[in-house]
């Protein structure tokens, strides 16, 4: 399944036969899935869609979803949808239509992301990088990554690591695994004739 700012989706069967699928009447913010509830949750501003097969879908009002909806994030170890807002809301959610909203003051919430391994969320914001290990406790991890272009994305999460894109603490984030992984890396160099480029 795959989704488009038009307020449609696309959905196929084999990966090689796609349907258009109209859903919502203006745009979707946010398509998640959730494998252990074995549905499709999307987001157009304070409209829910619900769907079980990716083809039929049930709508919802809810004006207690944060407005505007900057992402929607899964949870199957604690079997909850969360949204969040640059408006600092935070919405939690077990069936993603009854939704319970905290508000955060002065929080932004940019992107997050859920790692099933660490059982953690974690939010960039304009105040810097948080986690939570339900959504509604926060703990600020780093004061200093606050710029706009900053994403979090959940990075090698067997092992539980966290990674932040589209700025120059990237590079800070790769350099530590790296350094966490030389071990490995200097294995894999000498049995291989290739070169893996390393620095």
């Amino acid at each position: 399944f795959g989704y488009g700012s038009g307020g449609y989706g696309i959905v196929s069967n084999n990966g090689v036969d796609w349907a258009v699928i109209d859903i919502a009447q203006s745009t979707i913010y946010c398509c998640v899935c959730s494998e252990k509830k074995k549905m499709l949750l999307a987001v157009d501003g304070t409209t829910v869609y619900i769907s079980r097969d990716g083809y039929n879908w049930e709508t919802h009002e809810n004006t207690n979803i944060p407005l505007l909806t900057n992402g929607v994030i899964v949870s199957e170890n604690l079997n909850i949808f969360l949204s969040y807002s640059n408006s600092g809301d935070i919405g939690i959610s077990t069936d993603g239509i009854n939704w319970t909203v905290r508000h955060y003051q002065g929080i932004m919430f940019r992107s997050g992301i859920f790692s099933e391994v660490l059982g953690l969320f974690c939010f960039t914001t304009n105040n810097g990088i948080y986690t939570s290990p339900n959504g509604i406790n926060l703990n600020i991890v780093n004061s200093k990554i606050t710029k706009e272009d900053v994403t979090v994305y959940s990075f090698n999460n067997k092992e539980g690591f966290f990674l932040t894109e589209l700025s120059y603490y990237t590079s800070n984030v790769i350099q530590s695994y790296l350094e966490k992984t030389t071990n490995v890396i200097s294995a894999l160099s000498s049995d291989s004739d290739m070169s893996m480029g390393f620095e």
